[in-house]
């Protein structure tokens, strides 16, 4: 296996209405995974179609997920169930993951503060696979550029919205882990105190094609561990 792969970020996209046009990233790829991140002053979100809500309750701050089609560019529409504000979103775009569902490990863990300092929570519960990419977007009401400074988390992406009284920042951190369990927590600085909505989140890689051939019927990749050696690092005998 190898670990996920954080690909890309589009820019934000601003709208002072009861929704906002948020661009798809330059490439998107069949089988990709795409998240669509929102903000807005005030108000809720309504989960576009085809979509799935990532971190639970619909909120101002909101991350949706799908995987791609590989149809997908242009922008998507994402409305508001209530409220006309300042409107901000944009989207990641990732590959290497598992399909369908399965790619979300840990359970989506949120944490919401008023500080300089951003906590990236630990995962509410174990990851199962190896290789797993940590993710942590942060969605901040103000332009708030972040730091990297985090002890085991990296920045990727930091993109701020249009300055005004309502501005908005969008911060994307990852880990690699490479055992099942949970990567802790992890914290960075803002250039300022403000509200922010974090999500940590893991993305469990895509199975292993394993070995050409198979033995006695079985393949490779579905052999269990031996004396704790994965299958991946057992070498080949005699060509198999």
């Amino acid at each position: 296996m190898s670990y996920p792969v954080f690909e890309e970020a589009s820019t934000v996209a601003y709208k002072s209405a009861t929704d906002v046009d948020v661009s798809y990233p330059a490439t998107v790829n069949a089988g990709d995974l795409l998240w669509c991140c929102v903000i807005c002053a005030s108000g809720t979100w309504s989960t576009p179609s085809g979509w799935t809500v990532l971190n639970g309750a619909t909120t101002n701050r909101m991350v949706f997920w799908k995987e791609a089609a590989g149809t997908e560019s242009g922008t998507l529409a994402v409305a508001k169930a209530s409220g006309s504000s300042q409107n901000y979103g944009l989207m990641y775009r990732w590959s290497g993951q598992k399909s369908g569902s399965d790619w979300l490990q840990g359970t989506v863990n949120e944490y919401l503060a008023i500080s300089a300092t951003v906590s990236i929570p630990n995962f509410t519960d174990d990851t199962t696979d190896d290789e797993i990419l940590c993710a942590s977007v942060c969605l901040v009401l103000d332009n708030n550029s972040a730091n990297n400074n985090a002890s085991n988390y990296t920045e990727r992406d930091d993109q701020l919205g249009t300055p005004g009284f309502f501005d908005s920042a969008f911060h994307l951190y990852t880990y690699q882990m490479a055992s099942a369990g949970k990567p802790g927590t992890d914290s960075y600085t803002m250039t300022a105190a403000d509200i922010y909505t974090v999500f940590s989140v893991g993305i469990a890689p895509a199975s292993a094609a394993g070995y050409a051939n198979d033995v006695n019927g079985v393949a490779a990749a579905t052999i269990a561990k031996i004396n704790g050696v994965a299958t991946a690092n057992i070498a080949k005998v005699s060509g198999v």
